[in-house]
């Protein structure tokens, strides 16, 4: 009789667990929606950390490098992407990870790590924007050649060329 008492205690307090971190996680989400990132990045940051029950440290991290981002401390963002690129290298949302590294990696002027990051996604109008919106600033003709024979890429060709002619 005590082992059944105990054992329902057990399911309930695990039940009761799991609703906790799906509850924290849709406030957070909720304070994300509503542009409330120092709120969000608190609860998101306590949903990070790996726990029994808690199926939610990768959207947790992925949320939290967001506010990062959008409170514009990029370093921390970049550096929590990067921690989720090493922790969870299998995440189902890795090519989202991927793109904001490249977009912080573009912003900070880090060519060669921003088409890195890329390289491993398909390319599609949302990639083609995002190069040609950064790559015309590179006024260096040098370099987007050595971008182009790295990476072979078509944004970085015709970026050369656009950049060759205006200097003829």
């Amino acid at each position: 009789r005590q082992f059944i008492l105990v054992l329902t205690f057990l399911v309930i307090g695990g039940y009761a667990v799991g609703q906790d971190f799906r509850q924290q996680y849709e406030r957070a989400r909720e304070y994300y929606a509503g542009k409330k990132y120092e709120l969000a990045m608190e609860v998101f940051r306590q949903l990070m950390v790996y726990a029994p029950g808690n199926p939610y440290p990768e959207h947790a991290s992925f949320y939290y490098a967001l506010c990062s981002y959008r409170l514009n401390y990029k370093p921390l963002a970049k550096s929590t992407m990067m921690g989720i690129r090493s922790t969870y290298p299998s995440w189902q949302r890795m090519d989202e990870v991927d793109y904001w590294l490249a977009l912080i990696y573009f912003e900070q002027g880090e060519w060669f790590q921003a088409m890195k990051a890329l390289a491993t996604l398909k390319p599609d109008d949302e990639i083609r924007n995002l190069k040609s919106n950064f790559l015309h600033k590179i006024g260096d003709p040098e370099i987007l050649r050595m971008l182009l024979e790295d990476f072979h890429d078509k944004e970085v060709a015709r970026q050369l060329i656009q950049t060759l002619l205006a200097q003829a």
